[in-house]
């Protein structure tokens, strides 16, 4: 009988909200809406991936962090105010992203051994795109962030 062999993948992702899981955007003053908001790496996450074979191969090319808004707008939590999704900006590992509601990849990395690994966002709103409301307000935005292999 001929021997026969195979390989199975072994996918273990860890995805850990350190700080920062709810973000909310205060904006009270004049200057915050003529000049915008800066949250300094507001959100910490912890990332931890591994992509073996059954024999302990790594066997992918590591891991891609992706986020998207889950809803078309960026809602005020005390009016009925709505900001335009591109008013949000994240910034990460100096690169920035603008916020939409579409997945898009905003950090790699290599490792698929389970090294832990930080990912800091910082975020920017109405720096670029200015901000246009009535009223003082805070406001939020949903996100959904996905670990997967790259």
């Amino acid at each position: 009988m001929p021997m026969m062999y195979g390989y199975s993948q072994n996918v273990h992702s860890y995805l850990n909200i350190r700080n920062g899981a709810s973000v909310t955007f205060i904006f009270n003053h004049l200057t915050d809406y003529q000049n915008g908001l800066s949250l300094p790496d507001y959100t910490s996450l912890g990332i931890s991936f591994t992509d073996t074979t059954d024999l302990g191969v790594p066997a992918g090319p590591g891991w891609e962090l992706t986020v998207r808004a889950m809803d078309a707008f960026v809602n005020g939590t005390t009016t009925a105010e709505k900001l335009d999704l591109n008013v949000v900006e994240l910034i990460v590992g100096g690169n920035t992203y603008t916020l939409t509601n579409i997945a898009q990849t905003i950090a790699t990395g290599p490792e698929n051994d389970g090294t832990p690994v930080e990912v800091l966002i910082t975020y920017d709103v109405g720096k670029t795109n200015k901000i246009n409301v009535a009223a003082d307000d805070e406001f939020a935005v949903n996100l959904m962030f996905t670990l997967q292999s790259q």
